[in-house]
């Protein structure tokens, strides 16, 4: 009876692998006719799709984002220079300015001093004038016209004048 048993168990567990078996298999014939193909079929789509955008789409980006910088960098330039003639063009008129103020303010001191030479002749102009008249006027011999030297420039000309004073 034992062996019966066993031999019922042996033969129900035999048969319950069997099921099990053929249940295992038409799944893997399942995967294989229904699902593998799909699968296989969305791997290729995402391999053609990888390879797209790793032959196609990043080195657009790429392209397109350097075209960008370029564009950029030449505008920043642009700016640049265009700035740095601004700032050429200011000093270039400073440096005018300032030359022309120094032509100015010779010509300034040029006319201050012959203006000053001129009432400076009037002047000694006037008081000969006086002078003589007073001599005139008294008449008293021997008054002359004073006159004034002009004033010495150089060295010698200034030790030849002290002589003829002394």
């Amino acid at each position: 009876a034992h062996e019966q048993v066993l031999a019922g168990a042996k033969e129900h567990l035999s048969a319950a692998m069997d099921k099990m078996r053929q249940r295992i298999e038409r799944t893997y014939e399942e995967v294989e006719e229904r699902l593998l193909p799909r699968v296989v079929a969305r791997q290729g789509d995402v391999d053609s799709r990888v390879d797209h955008f790793v032959r196609v789409t990043a080195p657009e980006e790429i392209e397109r984002g350097q075209q960008l910088m370029t564009k950029e960098l030449t505008g920043m330039r642009e700016g640049f220079d265009m700035e740095n003639a601004k700032v050429k063009q200011r000093e270039a008129k400073i440096v005018h300015r300032i030359d022309e103020h120094e032509r100015r303010t010779a010509q300034s001191f040029d006319d201050n001093k012959a203006s000053r030479t001129r009432q400076i002749a009037v002047l000694k102009e006037e008081l000969e004038a006086g002078t003589r008249r007073l001599g005139r006027l008294l008449g008293v011999a021997g008054v002359a016209a004073v006159t004034f030297p002009q004033p010495a420039r150089r060295r010698k000309d200034r030790q030849s004048l002290r002589r003829k004073q002394n």
